[in-house]
């Protein structure tokens, strides 16, 4: 039963610090996501 506990207490916080993770980089993700979709149009339109 213990370690039943503990093993979902693991996974919620590592659930918990990805979270954490990903609220610092989200504004880098974004900036990235946007410039690789940029990229692909500036591409489209180059045809």
């Amino acid at each position: 039963m213990f370690k039943h506990h503990s093993i979902i207490f693991y996974i919620f916080n590592k659930i918990l610090t990805n979270f954490t993770i990903y609220d610092k980089y989200k504004n880098v993700f974004i900036t990235i996501f946007y410039k690789k979709r940029k990229l692909s149009r500036y591409r489209q339109e180059d045809r």
